[in-house]
């Protein structure tokens, strides 16, 4: 959208491999070229034999890399899973957020988000099951950078060259199975530093 308020669809993201919507989560800008890199989120899909809701397909998601001007794409990384935010420095390095890895323990009805002594519930989304992962500009092996994290939502790359990453989705305050036993959603900013030999988190 433009200062004047005039809005210009630039691309439409059809169905992804399985069938799941395309959901444009997160994007950046590659400095090199001015294309735009996008993240698609895998939406639902509904089973047309059973009616069922299928809410995750691991290895579904994708990152895709759009001109601007034309509205032409291609995909740049494919097979992600729960793919929702990017980041790109200025040599073209590319660092991908993947919200989680699957879908467990969806709500009962009239679930108590805000009860401190409710069961702790994954409630959708695995939790403590996320990673940011580097994939170089000269093409060698992506190297994840940290995983473990809780549903990470945003990545940006700070001016002290490290990452910052938003984690802890959902009702702050809320129990949920963590990596050591029972835990409580807390939404934290986690700096990633010193990936170029090892990932401080």
């Amino acid at each position: 959208m433009s200062l004047d308020g005039e809005l210009r669809e630039i691309a439409l993201f059809p169905p992804l491999a399985s069938g799941q919507q395309s959901v444009p989560a997160g994007l950046t800008v590659d400095p090199r070229s001015g294309d735009v890199l996008v993240a698609l989120f895998s939406g639902v899909i509904v089973d047309e034999d059973t009616g069922d809701v299928i809410l995750l397909i691991p290895g579904d998601a994708k990152v895709v890399r759009v001109n601007p001007e034309t509205g032409e794409f291609v995909d740049e990384h494919t097979g992600l899973t729960a793919a929702i935010d990017v980041a790109m420095d200025g040599l073209g390095n590319l660092y991908i957020v993947e919200m989680t890895v699957a879908f467990l323990d969806p709500f009962p009805s009239k679930f108590d988000f805000f009860d401190p002594g409710a069961p702790p519930l994954h409630g959708g989304y695995q939790r403590f099951s996320g990673k940011v992962t580097l994939y170089p500009e000269d093409g060698s092996p992506p190297r994840v950078l940290a995983d473990g994290l809780d549903t990470p939502t945003n990545i940006t790359l700070g001016p002290d060259g490290a990452l910052y990453v938003s984690t802890g989705q959902g009702t702050p305050g809320r129990p949920i199975p963590g990596p050591d036993g029972p835990t409580k959603i807390v939404g934290e900013i986690v700096r990633i530093r010193n990936y170029g030999s090892e990932a401080d988190d």
